[in-house]
């Protein structure tokens, strides 16, 4: 007797899961009706929820991150999306927005430029000022918005160093390599690996410099040389 009533009570948990499971794809009951957006600061509010009112009376079952991030990845200033289901009809969409890090100008184009090397978005001039403590770069290849700058790899370490970056001025990319001025010298850095070694000995290297307009060449760190310009 208890054997049976043991397979009766397997049965019926078998079958409540599968109308769980049915009723969760077709009842009403657990269709998405309430969407709440989270983080957006710059994105707006009005934008966003013309993208994911298509999620709207969808199963919460059926709906994903990857769903909503379909939807908003179209957002340049959208970094991550985290979504969250309180059962059974309403989703929390929490937005990480990207953090603005330096400018990039290419020809007479000022972009913003993120922590991961992504032009968020192209500035006009009032824009600009919004943004004129960010350090500039100088690029002399085409970009795009939205896209992650072509030259990343060469400069990689330029986002993972910014107190190092801050000692730059006049940072440039010229024929894939970086340039920066550091105490009012050109130092040609090649690739950024070895950043911080690479900036150490360009300031030794500006202590033995006597003419104003050479120029460092740190690529090498094993050969680094100082080329007079004059």
């Amino acid at each position: 007797m208890f054997k049976k009533n043991k397979v009766i009570k397997i049965l019926l948990s078998i079958i409540l899961v599968i109308f769980l499971f049915i009723g969760g794809l077709f009842l009403p009951f657990f269709a998405v009706d309430s969407i709440e957006v989270k983080g957006n600061e710059i994105t707006k509010i009005d934008e966003i929820n013309s993208k994911l009112e298509k999620m709207k009376g969808k199963s919460i079952f059926l709906v994903n991150s990857a769903n909503f991030e379909d939807e908003l990845r179209v957002f340049n200033w959208v970094d991550q999306v985290k979504v969250k289901k309180h059962y059974f009809k309403k989703i929390e969409v929490r937005l990480i927005e990207r953090v603005p890090y330096m400018l990039l100008r290419s020809g007479k184009k000022k972009y913003l430029l993120d922590t991961k090397g992504f032009l968020i978005e192209e500035l006009n001039s009032s824009e600009s000022i919004k943004y004129k403590k960010l350090q500039m770069i100088e690029i002399n290849s085409s970009v795009a918005e939205g896209t992650f700058i072509k030259n990343k790899t060469s400069i990689n370490e330029l986002f993972k160093n910014e107190k190092l970056v801050a000692r730059f001025t006049n940072l440039s990319i010229k024929s894939n390599k970086f340039v920066a001025d550091i105490k009012g010298y050109e130092v040609n850095f090649g690739s950024t690996d070895q950043l911080e070694l690479k900036t150490k000995i360009a300031l030794e290297m500006i202590n033995k410099v006597i003419a104003e307009d050479a120029t460092l060449d740190v690529s090498n760190v094993q050969h680094p040389k100082i080329v007079n310009n004059a």
